[in-house]
């Protein structure tokens, strides 16, 4: 009795003294840090808890720093043996980064920044070296579903989309669209590249096919938008009086067949 009374107050005394720590996930993650610099789950875990910290991700440097030193611990370690969502969520942090550092043209449209290439390339290098691990476990047998594998081409497509580097933007998000057809974002992102490539037939087929599947009523409006913009020259996409798609319409029915 002695003994289990010593040892539930040595747990109390440690309790108290991280009972700071455990304010919110963000202290304690950085006494994790403290407790464990070698880890790289305490790294990653903190990267996690400074980026959810912040949501206008001013702190994004920090979180990337963090992320690094997570990534220093396990590159090295073979693909089989490895962890990928350690970097699916750097590759995503990297293009926060890219995207905070594009610059504005006369036209008032983004542009590409040396710094912001920079980042977006880290972003693909990462999340190539994810596909590569989550290749090499399923090629093993040791795991076979990976929920976030359409999230991430899509996010790979968007990279790739932002260097203009087209055809391997659209085969990630082709391939978004294979692993996961009823998310609605896999088409936003392959109206997103044809549109970039001034193919307007091509992204309004997008929507279409978006929309059908998924049931996304914002791109039925993206739709009419494009119709109204010169794809329609009949006139004749839109029922009078309902605002609904008119199948009997020649360029919906083709874009329908597509």
């Amino acid at each position: 009795a002695v003994v289990l009374a010593l040892a539930a107050a040595a747990w109390a005394a440690r309790t108290y003294a991280r009972n700071a720590d455990w304010h919110d996930g963000l202290s304690l993650t950085s006494a994790d840090v403290k407790a464990s610099p070698g880890s790289y789950k305490t790294h990653y875990g903190l990267a996690g808890a400074l980026y959810e910290s912040d949501p206008g991700n001013a702190n994004i440097d920090g979180v990337i720093e963090e992320a690094e030193k997570s990534l220093a611990i396990i590159d090295a370690v073979p693909d089989v043996r490895n962890t990928p969502a350690v970097y699916s969520a750097a590759g995503g942090y990297y293009q926060v980064k890219a995207d905070r550092l594009l610059g504005k043209g006369s036209d008032g449209k983004d542009v590409v920044t040396p710094a912001s290439r920079t980042a977006y390339e880290r972003s693909i290098q990462l999340l190539e070296r994810y596909f590569s691990i989550v290749a090499a476990l399923r090629g093993a047998g040791l795991r076979s579903d990976f929920s976030e594998e359409a999230r991430m081409h899509v996010m790979l497509s968007a990279d790739y989309l932002s260097l203009s580097e087209i055809r391997p933007a659209l085969a990630s998000a082709r391939e978004a669209r294979r692993l996961d057809p009823l998310d609605p974002q896999v088409y936003w992102q392959l109206f997103n590249v044809f549109m970039s490539q001034e193919q307007a037939f091509e992204a309004a087929t997008a929507l279409v096919e978006g929309g059908v599947v998924t049931g996304d009523p914002s791109m039925r409006q993206e739709l009419i938008r494009l119709y109204q913009m010169g794809l329609d020259p009949k006139g004749c996409s839109v029922v009078p009086g309902s605002g609904a798609l008119n199948p009997a319409c020649e360029t919906v029915h083709n874009q329908l067949c597509a």
